[in-house]
């Protein structure tokens, strides 16, 4: 699965690449996004028969998307300037305006 990602993430226009990365991270890490990772956190404990609770999830948001976001750029700026150093460059003008 993992491969078939990577070729069709080839595939793309460096402009492409980075549209694609930037709509993901904000997605899973913008500042919009704790009533979704607390609805997920919710839906998937009482999916297994948990009660979530109000301090566990409050830890959870909190930590969770941090550590994602911390690994993804360090993916990005490491791991992703292997792959297309031209997505990178585009990706640190759009973050400068």
């Amino acid at each position: 699965m993992f491969n078939l990602i990577n070729r069709l993430f080839e595939g793309l226009s460096d402009i492409a690449k980075a549209v694609m990365i930037i709509l993901i991270a904000d997605t899973l890490l913008g500042y919009h996004s704790e009533e979704g990772w607390t609805g997920l956190l919710e839906l998937v404990c009482g999916h297994y028969g948990f009660e979530a609770e109000e301090e566990g999830v409050v830890i959870f948001v909190g930590v969770v998307p941090v550590v994602i976001d911390v690994l993804f750029k360090y993916w990005i700026f490491i791991g992703l300037n292997k792959i297309s150093p031209g997505a990178v460059v585009t990706i640190k003008q759009i973050d400068t305006h």
